[in-house]
């Protein structure tokens, strides 16, 4: 079993560096053949992100970050129920929200993104981009009144 990840969400997309766990001898290996086939991210990057980790400030970034996200899920899903979205099944935890718009939800997608509001069309996630009617958004916009606006229109047809 091996753990693979990255810090693109948590200390910026730009950093471009992640990691990963698993058996020790196959990790040998592996970073045998990251070295010799130049699979290399910036070492500069790669230093400040260990740094980071090992400075004793990223466990309680993160809580920080995880309190931030969780108030503004919370926010976001009491606003969609006043705009009368109900999700089937609403999130504990995590950065997106998943929406029925009960209609092709990629004109929407389009919209918002326009907006710089972060909205993804469920048909993205097939392999055949079939219609759908889900809306991926980000619990980040959850304070842009253009994202409001639009779903509430959206919601009068």
């Amino acid at each position: 079993t091996f753990l693979l990840g990255n810090y693109s969400k948590t200390l910026g997309a730009a950093m471009r560096v992640g990691f990963i766990a698993g058996p020790a001898n196959i990790l040998n290996e592996i970073a045998m053949l990251k070295l010799l086939s130049g699979l290399s991210t910036s070492s500069l990057n790669e230093r400040v992100i260990h740094e980071i980790i090992h400075g004793g400030h990223y466990r309680s970034y993160i809580e920080r970050l995880r309190q931030r996200i969780n108030w503004a899920r919370t926010k976001m899903l009491e606003r969609l129920g006043d705009l009368g979205y109900v999700l089937a099944q609403p999130p504990a935890a995590g950065l997106f929200l998943w929406l029925d718009m009960s209609r092709d939800a990629e004109p929407l997608a389009r919209q918002l993104n326009l907006h710089n509001i972060p909205a993804t069309p469920g048909s993205l996630f097939y392999p055949d981009q079939r219609v759908s009617t889900y809306l991926r958004l980000s619990v980040s916009s959850y304070d842009h009144p253009h994202l409001w606006d639009a779903l509430a229109a959206w919601q009068q047809g």
